[in-house]
């Protein structure tokens, strides 16, 4: 992500968003949680780009495989009691009147 980020921040914004699957031979598969991420990640000038970046990083030619992920595979995220704050009804009130009345 560090060699991608000088030519498009944006693309190191969705690579944050996939996790790499399986390595089958020189293809490295993807997943992607975002229709639209895969789309963007499938044009061909990022492709390239991606492409060009793990030659140079691996040694090695790999070709970059991008796949949706199942909406089963995706685990929700445990909330921790350290995530949850208890707070008053009146308390919640001024919060949110200073969110969104500023």
């Amino acid at each position: 992500m560090q060699k991608v980020r000088p030519h498009n921040t944006h693309l190191t914004a969705i690579l944050r968003a996939t996790r790499p699957l399986a390595l089958e031979g020189s293809d490295l598969i993807c997943e992607v949680f975002y229709r639209f991420h895969k789309e963007k990640l499938e044009e061909i000038k990022t492709i390239r780009l991606l492409e060009e970046i793990m030659e140079e990083a691996m040694g090695t030619k790999i070709k970059l495989k991008f796949v949706l992920v199942k909406k089963a595979d995706q685990a929700p995220k445990p909330v921790k009691s350290s995530d949850v704050i208890d707070i008053d009804s009146q308390e919640l009130e001024k919060i949110a009147q200073e969110i969104f009345l500023k």
